[in-house]
């Protein structure tokens, strides 16, 4: 498991209440994509924990990969 990872679940599980997730996505063309998410964050959150493995690769295509985030 990344570093990344393991602190994006040590936050997520210290963060009481946040009220904004901004995601890193590295795209496969090379580009980074950044979300910044508002709304139903326990929904999303369980997303990336879901759909992402243990490096952050997206496990449906693993060329999408998240290379950083703030949970706030």
């Amino acid at each position: 498991m990344t570093e990344l990872r393991k602190r994006f679940i040590n936050d997520v599980q210290t963060k009481t209440a946040p009220e904004l997730l901004v995601v890193a996505v590295k795209l496969p063309t090379g580009a980074i994509e950044i979300l910044a998410i508002t709304s139903e964050l326990t929904e999303k959150i369980q997303h990336y924990m879901d759909a992402y493995d243990d490096e952050f690769k997206l496990k449906s295509n693993p060329a999408n990969r998240i290379i950083g985030y703030k949970l706030v």
